[in-house]
């Protein structure tokens, strides 16, 4: 099933449909607050005597600030308020005056001494320039504190939609999003400020619109079933074009990923003088001369992995494509295509990282991660086909106009051989599926699923590509 992520404009609009059919913001609110407690609660290992400050603005996310306050005390934990602008909302004023009832303290300017965490409810959503004045020192401070931060909805001082940020921020460790990830948490260049992210259900019924992703649990569903008569020839057949002299690693990985993702039958076209290495890498695939590649049959060829960028690699690139209807390009394929573009298949996926993304854009690099939504809407209008933008949040975009984002960060996939093996499973994906959008969609969630997997028995650093395939 899809989440989706919202922009802020998105999530005010669900909020505006509930509080239209009488749903009382006070509800909603307290909701908030529930959650956001719960979350502070696992953060620090229980509630009780433990000494939080609550960072309160002046609008609604001031307000789930204060209800948290309230109900944190309630749970035996000792809450102290930082408001340095009183509300400006109905439902704002209404904590702070139950807080002031309970005698909770309210300080209008940062206090000395420690904390055992804190919680950023300074500006949320409601953001859309640099912080200042009170609530910008406030930021200064809560960045001081030796303890962990909780931030609800967005780090302040970061835009909800972009994750830009221009001026001071919180850096929190942990961001609790109500009712739905808001997508700066998400396209943000600064995720370390955001932390672990978590969604807090408040009680309103699912999004349906936003930037749709898949989670783990989605992915048993998500391909079609094989059918209890298949053989290898049913199953789909990719021609890597891959490898070259110090590089056959990166055909082999594409191919391993190839055949671990489903591919009935695997042939890596490349220089006779590779076959060995290739075939002791992975036996299970065939070796083929480039020189008669273009005939071989293909469901979809995988192209770019360790070619180099000589003018045969181009060559034998644009001999490939004549009878290619399904096409992977990655690597090297794409600077050739950078350097000087040619015509694609119908059914063509880019895989560019942020900086082979910039050299086909003919853009600065800066500008690629400031904006990886634009960057990637930018490359499929340019090249006419579907692109995944890699990075550890990927965004994967059609021509169409469709988006959608792969959140599984994997940070054991950051290493040489990943975007090989992603490409090989890539392009046995798309031998199950017409549709290039949703096939890399699925190859993404794979590749992060058996990332973490990976993780988990060999550790976040020392994981190899050929490990990971093992987990597909």
């Amino acid at each position: 099933m899809n989440r989706y992520a919202l922009t802020c404009a998105q999530m005010r609009a669900e909020e505006e449909r509930a509080f239209a059919a009488g749903v009382s913001p006070l509800l909603l609110m307290e909701h908030a607050a529930e959650k956001i407690v719960d979350q502070l609660e696992a953060l620090l290992g229980g509630c009780s005597g433990k000494r939080v400050l609550f960072a309160c603005g002046s609008g609604n996310n001031g307000g789930d600030g204060l209800a948290a306050a309230r109900l944190f005390a309630a749970r035996g934990g000792l809450p102290s308020i930082l408001l340095p602008i009183p509300p400006a909302t109905v439902q704002g004023q209404a904590q702070l005056n139950f807080a002031r009832y309970l005698h909770l303290p309210v300080l209008q300017t940062p206090p000395e001494g420690s904390f055992d965490g804190a919680v950023d409810a300074l500006f949320g959503i409601g953001l859309n320039r640099a912080p200042t004045g009170a609530p910008a020192e406030a930021i200064d401070y809560l960045n001081t504190l030796d303890a962990p931060v909780l931030a609800v909805d967005v780090p302040s001082g970061m835009n909800g939609d972009t994750g830009r940020t221009e001026g001071v921020c919180v850096h929190a460790d942990r961001t609790v999003s109500c009712h739905a990830v808001k997508t700066g948490l998400l396209l943000t260049p600064h995720p370390e400020w955001v932390g672990v992210w978590t969604v807090a259900d408040i009680g309103l019924p699912p999004a349906k619109c936003g930037l749709p992703y898949y989670e783990t649990d989605d992915l048993p569903g998500l391909l079609p079933p094989r059918a209890p008569h298949a053989h290898k020839g049913l199953c789909g057949r990719v021609l890597v074009y891959g490898g070259s002299e110090g590089k056959a690693g990166a055909a082999a990985m594409c191919a391993l990923a190839a055949l671990k993702g489903g591919a009935g039958l695997v042939t890596v076209a490349c220089s006779p003088a590779l076959f060995p290495i290739l075939q002791t890498l992975v036996p299970n695939a065939m070796c083929a001369p480039l020189s008669g590649a273009a005939a071989l049959p293909r469901d979809v060829l995988a192209a770019g992995c360790g070619t180099g960028q000589s003018e045969a690699a181009r060559q034998a690139l644009l001999s490939l494509l004549p009878d290619t209807h399904k096409m992977v390009l990655d690597a090297d394929g794409l600077n050739l295509l950078a350097q000087a573009p040619f015509d694609l298949p119908p059914a063509t996926v880019l895989t560019p990282h942020p900086l082979e993304a910039a050299r086909l854009l003919q853009k600065p690099l800066e500008d690629v991660l400031a904006a990886p939504l634009e960057s990637a809407h930018a490359l499929c209008s340019r090249y006419g086909c579907t692109v995944v933008l890699k990075n550890a949040v990927s965004v994967i975009a059609a021509p169409d106009g469709r988006v959608a984002l792969n959140v599984l960060t994997a940070p054991s996939l950051a290493k040489g051989g990943s975007g090989d093996a992603l490409c090989g499973l890539l392009a046995a994906t798309l031998c199950e599926m017409d549709d290039p959008f949703e096939a890399a969609r699925i190859a993404c969630l794979r590749l992060s699923v058996a990332g973490r997997k990976g993780a988990e028995k060999y550790g976040v650093r020392g994981l190899l590509t050929c490990e990971m395939a093992a987990l597909l």
